[in-house]
């Protein structure tokens, strides 16, 4: 469903670039001789291959206006900057467009346009963008509050103009506030539009034939999904895994995530009913991008105030080398590795660790109190990730003798103390906790580092 940019090289080859966002799908070309698909799917290469994102930006691009934002990215104008078209509850559809190539910032172009003044489709205007009949001219698929999809289309290649094209296509009719998403969900080469609408369910029709705007109902409950309200699917592939993702927003403001069972099949099953924790207040509506070019896909959320946030795809997390490999407590260690710039914790084995991120590929830490010969474990954004190799931690006295360094730790509580010590604030201060007869808990703080009163 994605358009990519491409040279005919000659009668016989051509070359073209892969579209930010793409998924593993068949390649289709369409001559005015006619259309073919290729025999097999192409497969795109992700930088991270998992589905922890992080927030990046809140009013993504300074977009404001009328509430229940329904963001769509493409680029309209082949001049290979993105356009950021947003539906709005009053009907509308604003168009913005980035700065520069790989900019995070965006400028506004107004609202799209016929011939005859600004597209209104009645109230809660929703987008989906795709070039339905291979032209190489886009159409902007709009779901509205009555349930029904209308096809507007660039008046040429490139124009900021459309035309009304056909209302009501494929005759979908969802109860109320559709919201399509345009993809080849089974990779035959006829597109699907699956639809979300007001009472939670989803359905899904899919083309009569390559290159046309002629639809049919394939299922009026895909995948027997249920939700609240105001279903919003967008589907793309996360993880390069060959088998599509649909991220499902709805009425509360979350996301849900599921997955295609198999590639091509036209079942999914649910992954998360909380997709990285997200919510957008209320109405959210998903759309996945590249902004930056970085290869890590973004993910616009829709809000219902009518701001978009943006998050994007964490970095897989790669522990290439710790050095040294050994060495006592307090011993400062360098780990190097790919995704290390959002890392959140450090431990030795269970036990946490003050850490410094130098950069995406480099983290300084120092061995703390308590640890013992274990993997190195460092997580960012719900993803955890072990060390091939154990840190070995080394004791100036290797045996198990002991003497009595002081008589007594006055701690002013109760008889039958239980002592445990650990550094819980992360201030190179141990703590002490004193689980004591009568029920109660002490905590005692050390007053210096290294010292022995608390």
């Amino acid at each position: 469903e994605l358009a990519a940019r491409f040279t005919v090289n000659s009668s016989t080859q051509l070359t073209a670039i892969v579209p930010r966002a793409a998924s593993t799908q068949p390649i289709s070309v369409t001559t005015p001789g006619g259309y073919v698909l290729s025999a097999t799917a192409f497969v795109p290469t992700r930088v991270s291959t998992n589905a922890a994102f992080s927030l990046v930006a809140s009013n993504f691009g300074g977009v404001s206006g009328s509430a229940n934002a329904a963001p769509a990215v493409g680029d309209l104008d082949n001049d290979q900057l993105l356009d950021l078209l947003v539906g709005r509850a009053d009907g509308t559809v604003s168009r913005y467009e980035q700065t520069a190539l790989n900019a995070s910032t965006f400028t506004s172009l107004g609202s799209l346009s016929t011939s005859a003044g600004t597209i209104n489709v009645g109230s809660q205007a929703t987008v989906a963008l795709v070039d339905l009949d291979g032209d190489g001219r886009f159409s902007v698929l709009l779901g509205k509050s009555n349930g029904t999809v209308d096809e507007y289309e660039q008046a040429s290649v490139g124009a900021a103009q459309f035309a009304l094209v056909l209302t009501n296509v494929g005759n979908i009719s969802t109860g109320g506030n559709s919201a399509p998403n345009a993809t080849d969900f089974d990779g035959n080469g006829l597109l699907d539009i699956i639809a979300g609408k007001n009472d939670g369910i989803i359905s899904q029709s899919e083309q009569n034939q390559p290159n046309t705007n002629s639809f049919y109902r394939i299922d009026t409950n895909f995948s027997g999904i249920q939700l609240s309200s105001n279903t919003a699917p967008f589907c793309v592939d996360l993880d390069g895994n060959g088998r599509l993702d649909m991220l499902v927003g709805v009425g509360s403001g979350g996301l849900y995530h599921y997955e295609q069972t198999t590639a091509g099949a036209n079942q999914v099953r649910l992954v998360t009913s909380s997709f990285n924790n997200i919510s957008a207040g209320s109405n959210a509506k998903p759309c996945v991008t590249d902004i930056d070019g970085d290869g890590r896909l973004d993910l616009l959320v829709g809000r219902g105030d009518g701001t978009i946030d943006r998050y994007e795809q964490v970095e897989n997390i790669v522990i290439n080398n710790i050095a040294p490999p050994s060495g006592p407590v307090g011993q400062a260690v360098t780990i190097t590795g790919t995704g290390l710039g959002t890392l959140t914790s450090v431990q030795f084995g269970e036990v946490s660790a003050r850490f410094t991120i130098v950069s995406s590929t480099q983290v300084t830490t120092t061995v703390p109190r308590l640890a013992s010969t274990s993997q190195l474990r460092v997580a960012s954004a719900g993803l955890l990730v072990l060390s091939g190799t154990k840190f070995n931690v080394t004791r100036p006295n290797s045996g198990v003798a002991y003497a009595l360094a002081t008589a007594s730790l006055a701690t002013n509580g109760s008889t039958s103390a239980v002592p445990v010590v650990a550094d819980f604030d992360g201030n190179g201060r141990l703590d002490l906790l004193l689980a004591r007869a009568d029920g109660s808990i002490a905590h005692y703080a050390q007053t210096a580092a290294n010292a022995t009163t608390f």
